[in-house]
């Protein structure tokens, strides 16, 4: 079953402190406050259980699809990132709560919060289907 939703950063942090068996992160890019739920979640959990994938070029930050410390964070733990260069789609898993979302490129527009007018950016999916899709993830 799926379901038209609206996935926030706050909501993504939110899973990721909460996950108990594995998160799963594929964006263009990924905002400080994220990766720092991330490092977080790793205190408690093996790094296996984290898997990031990225857009590599710089121009995705200028976007405003993330920022630079982000990053910096996730490497200075040294978090294994993997790449896919161009990617403007995000799939998000935490244990088995999925979502395939489109990410808010902030130099545009401003990022839903919880406290936004409902604005659709995301599907609840199955994780069936999640794992379909990082089949074809290169």
């Amino acid at each position: 079953m799926t379901a038209i939703t609206m996935l926030t950063e706050e909501q993504m942090e939110t899973c990721i402190r909460n996950a108990k068996r594995k998160v799963v992160y594929i964006a263009p890019g990924i905002w400080l406050s994220t990766a720092e739920a991330m490092a977080e979640y790793l205190r408690d959990n093996p790094y296996g259980a984290l898997d990031i994938t990225l857009d590599p070029d710089p121009q995705v930050y200028r976007l405003g699809y993330g920022n630079i410390a982000g990053i910096k964070l996730l490497n200075n733990i040294d978090v294994p990132l993997r790449k896919c260069a161009g990617i403007r789609i995000g799939l998000f898993i935490a244990d088995d709560d999925v979502w395939y979302f489109t990410p808010t490129p902030r130099l545009i527009e401003k990022e839903p919060t919880s406290k936004s007018v409902f604005a659709p950016n995301s599907i609840a999916i199955s994780i069936d289907q999640a794992n379909l899709l990082l089949g074809t993830v290169t």
